[in-house]
C-alpha cells in the first residue's frame, strides 16, 4: 500500500473515533454545563500545521512538500479546499497551490522561533486535549468504557503523527533537524503521556497494524523480496519459522513501546528515535528512486554503571531486525577477557570468534576504553581487528562500545578506524532520587509488593540522598536492585516470627523493613 494511502487510511479511521467520541463527551459537557467542542475541526486543522512546522526547520520549504501536502490534504487535481478547511473545493493550478502553501509555510516559519525551541516542545494539540479530556472524567459514573475510547483514540494519534511526520520528511531532503524535531517531539508526547498515566501497550499485536511493519520494510533475512510475489500464507509460514528458530518475536510496536516506557533516559530515547526514524526515511526514499548516502549505525553508549545500556542494545538489536538493517537482531555482550588473551596470535582468534558469533545481530563491548589503556599490549591487536572485521560484515552487523564517558573520547580518537566509524555518541545521564524511586517501585510491581504508606516518604528520602551524595561508586539502577534485595531479606526475616502470615503480609513492604 502506498504510504499516502496508509496515512488516509488512518486519517479516516481516527475521524471515526473522534466523531463517536465528541458525541459522547460533548453529551459529558452538556451535564456540566460546559459547551460544546467541534473536535473534528480541531483534527482537520492541526496535521497540517504540524506538517508546517517540520517543513520550517530548515528554512525551507520545497515543491516535493507541497506535492506531499497537495496529495494528503486536499483532492486530486489540485481542488483545494477554500479557506483551507471548509467543505467547498476549488479547482487551482499547481502553482497556485505551492503559492498558497508558502504562504502558510511564511507565516507559520514566523512563529516557529517562538513557540518550538529547544526549551519549549509540546505534544500534538489534539493528544493534550484528549488526555485532558481524559483526566477531567476517568474518575466519573458518566460512562465506564469512555476512558479506554479515550486512551484508545490517544495511541492511534501518536501512531499518526509519528507516521505522517516520517513520510512528509521523506518527501524531501530529509533535513536533519526535521527528523530531530519529529524524534524530540514523539519522545516528550510519550513522557506526557506517562505523566499523565497512560502508558503504551506492549500487546503482541501483528505488526500488519502498523505503518512501518515487517513486509513495509525488507526483513534482514530477506524473506519478503523486493518485487517479490509472496502469499499472505507463505509470509506467515516464514514468519513462525522463524520464532522456532528463535528469532524475534516482539512487533515492532511491541519494542517501540518498551523502549519508550523505560524511565528517564529522555535524550536517550530522542536520540534512539531519531536513528530509527531516520531509517524509515531513508527507505521510504529509497522507494521513491532517491540516492542515499552510506551511513555508520556503529554507537558509542557513555554513562556510568547501571543506566541502562545494554537494556537499550539489546532493544535496538530487536528494532533494527524490524527494520531491515540486521538479519538476526541478537545481543553479544562482551569485555575486554573475551576478546583479549594472553599469548601472541590468539587475540586475533578471539576477536574474530566474537565477530562471527555477533554477524546479524549488534556486538555490545562494555568497558571499551580497556583495550587501548595499556599501548604495550594485546589490546591494540583486538582494535585493529575488531576495525577489520566491522568493516568485512559492514552490511550485517552493528557495534556499540561502552563505557564511563570520561573515557569513551580517547578510546574512539585511539585508532582512525574506531574515529571514522563511531561519531554517534549517546549520553546515559545519571537516574535522579525521583528515577529511582521509580524504578524500585516497577521492581515491587514486577514482583507483587506493595509498599507500606509511611515507607514511601522514607523511600524517597533515601533515594534522594543517594544521588544527591554519589560518588565514583554509585550504580543507578543496581543500587536500586541491590536495596529493593536487602528489603526482600528484612522482610522476610521479619515475618519468619510470624505463624501462617496470610497474603497481605507476604506482598507488604514496611518502614521497618527498609
Amino acid at each position: 500500500m502506498d504510504n499516502i494511502d496508509y496515512l488516509l487510511e488512518m486519517k479516516l479511521e481516527i475521524q471515526d473515533l473522534i466523531g463517536n467520541l465528541g458525541m459522547k463527551i460533548n453529551e459529558f459537557n452538556n451535564d456540566i454545563g460546559c459547551k460544546e467542542v467541534d473536535f473534528l475541526e480541531i483534527f482537520y486543522q492541526h496535521p497540517f500545521v504540524f506538517c508546517m512546522f517540520l517543513s520550517s526547520l530548515d528554512g525551507k520549504f520545497t515543491e516535493d512538500e507541497a506535492r506531499f501536502l497537495n496529495n494528503f490534504f486536499y483532492k486530486d487535481d489540485f481542488q483545494v479546499l477554500d479557506g483551507i478547511y471548509n467543505n467547498e473545493y476549488t479547482k487551482y493550478s499547481e502553482k497556485e497551490v505551492y503559492n498558497n502553501l508558502i504562504e502558510s509555510f511564511t507565516s507559520i516559519q514566523a512563529k516557529n522561533l517562538i513557540l518550538f525551541n529547544d526549551k519549549f516542545i509540546i505534544p500534538p494539540y489534539p493528544i493534550t486535549l484528549f488526555a485532558g479530556i481524559r483526566n477531567i472524567i476517568k474518575n466519573s459514573e458518566f460512562e465506564p468504557g469512555l476512558d479506554s475510547e479515550i486512551k484508545e483514540l490517544i495511541f492511534s494519534l501518536l501512531s499518526f503523527y509519528e507516521e505522517l511526520g516520517v513520510s512528509f520528511i521523506a518527501s524531501d531532503r530529509a533535513h536533519e533537524k526535521e527528523i530531530e524535531f519529529l524524534s524530540r517531539i514523539m519522545t516528550t508526547t510519550r513522557e506526557f503521556l506517562k505523566d499523565n498515566d497512560i502508558t503504551l501497550p506492549i500487546s503482541g499485536k501483528s505488526n500488519q497494524d502498523i505503518g512501518f511493519s515487517e513486509t513495509h520494510f525488507l526483513t534482514g533475512a530477506n524473506i519478503f523480496k523486493e518485487g517479490m510475489k509472496t502469499s499472505d500464507a507463505q509470509k506467515e509460514s516464514l514468519v513462525e519459522s522463524r520464532k522456532k528458530l528463535g528469532y524475534i518475536q516482539e512487533t515492532l510496536d511491541d519494542l517501540l513501546n518498551e523502549l519508550n516506557n523505560l524511565i528517564g533516559l529522555f535524550n536517550v530515547k530522542t536520540d534512539v528515535n531519531s536513528l530509527i526514524n531516520l531509517l524509515k526515511i531513508r527507505k521510504l526514499r529509497e522507494d521513491q528512486g532517491f540516492k542515499q548516502p552510506p551511513i555508520s549505525l556503529h554507537l558509542v553508549f557513555s554513562g556510568n554503571p547501571g543506566t541502562g545500556k545494554t537494556t537499550v542494545a539489546r532493544l535496538l538489536g530487536k528494532i533494527y531486525y524490524h527494520l531491515g538493517v540486521l538479519s538476526k537482531g541478537h545481543l553479544i555482550e562482551v569485555d575486554r577477557s573475551c576478546l583479549v588473551a594472553g599469548y601472541v596470535g590468539q587475540t586475533a582468534l578471539k576477536v574474530q570468534k566474537v565477530l562471527k558469533d555477533s554477524i546479524g545481530g549488534i556486538l555490545f563491548i562494555d568497558e571499551a576504553y580497556s583495550l587501548t589503556r595499556n599501548q604495550d599490549d594485546f589490546g591494540m591487536e583486538a582494535v585493529d581487528t575488531l576495525v577489520k572485521g566491522i568493516e568485512d560484515n559492514r552490511d550485517d552487523l552493528v557495534v556499540i562500545v561502552a563505557g564511563y564517558p570520561e573515557l569513551m573520547s580517547g578510546f574512539v580518537s585511539s585508532n582512525p578506524g574506531l574515529k571514522s566509524r563511531f561519531n554517534k555518541f549517546i549520553e546515559f545521564k545519571d537516574y535522579d532520587g525521583s528515577e529511582m524511586f521509580d524504578i524500585f517501585k516497577s521492581f515491587c510491581k514486577q514482583y507483587g509488593f506493595k509498599i507500606e504508606n509511611k515507607a514511601n516518604d522514607h523511600l524517597i528520602k533515601y533515594f534522594t540522598d543517594l544521588y544527591s551524595n554519589r560518588d565514583k561508586t554509585y550504580a543507578n539502577g543496581r543500587d536500586v536492585r541491590n536495596f529493593f534485595e536487602k528489603i526482600m531479606t528484612n522482610q522476610a526475616n521479619r515475618l519468619s516470627t510470624q505463624i501462617n502470615p496470610i497474603k497481605e503480609d507476604l506482598t507488604l513492604l514496611k518502614e521497618e523493613d527498609l
